[in-house]
């Protein structure tokens, strides 16, 4: 089992916007299928929930699977700050971080301090790296291929 926590740095919250198609967080996932997938009720009031689809918003390439507030309103009239907690069984850390066909590994839809919403997202190989909006932000605070605390759990 794979478990990823995101956890935004600082000031910075989770959105919904179009721009991230209506998910908080994207990633792409081999040999994986969506009831592989558990998220942490964490938020209060609202519901995470993992997606599947074809999510392909702001030009950040194409991903397949995402984690949505499905009860927050859009925009930042409902941001929320808590970390992002799922897991994904019958998975490795492989499966969960090659890039797609734009080299990106992921991408979150956050407002930053400066008030702007939109996508962030992370490269292979690389910090996690701005897109146009918002103008400051830190991502996550470490960074394996920018996915917070993203380890293996043995099966006992």
């Amino acid at each position: 089992m794979i478990d990823v926590d995101v956890d935004l740095f600082g000031t910075n919250a989770f959105v919904k916007t179009g721009s991230v198609d209506f998910q908080a967080f994207k990633f792409n996932a081999t040999g994986v299928v969506l009831g592989d997938i558990t998220v942490n009720q964490n938020n209060p009031g609202e519901t995470l929930a993992a997606q599947t689809g074809a999510f392909n918003g702001d030009g950040t390439g194409t991903f397949g699977f995402g984690i949505a507030c499905t009860t927050c309103g859009n925009g930042s009239s409902d941001k929320f700050s808590t970390d992002i907690i799922f897991h994904v069984i019958n998975a490795t850390i492989a499966d969960l971080t090659a890039p797609n066909s734009s080299g990106n590994v992921f991408v979150a839809d956050i407002i930053g301090s400066t008030g702007n919403t939109g996508p962030v997202f992370a490269t292979s190989g690389d910090d996690p790296t701005p897109a146009p909006e918002p103008t400051t932000f830190a991502l996550l605070s470490s960074g394996l291929l920018g996915l917070g605390l993203l380890r293996r759990r043995n099966s006992a």
